[in-house]
């Protein structure tokens, strides 16, 4: 649902201070977030394929690298985007 924000809150998404007044998107017992947050790039998959370095820590990206929520990622950074337990998720 899309509200103006009331109070200032942190986005859930990218956690920055939103202020008062700006329009967000707001989930019952979840919080609000930026409409386009810039934590969620929403990249189409072919600039995905085009980016260098892990969209969360900068690091070069070789080998191993995952397309999570519309960021590319690094292993590290994938793997802390879930509840990652040696192979399987838990």
């Amino acid at each position: 649902m899309i509200i103006k924000n009331k109070f200032e809150n942190k986005c859930t998404e990218c956690k920055r201070v939103i202020k008062i007044g700006t329009e967000v998107e707001w989930e019952f017992g979840i919080g609000i977030r930026h409409l386009k947050c810039p934590k969620l790039r929403n990249y189409s998959y072919e600039k995905l394929l085009t980016l260098k370095k892990c969209q969360e820590c900068k690091v070069k990206l070789e080998g191993d690298v995952f397309i999570s929520d519309n960021n590319r990622l690094c292993m590290k950074c994938w793997e802390n985007t879930f509840t990652y337990k040696g192979g399987y998720f838990g």
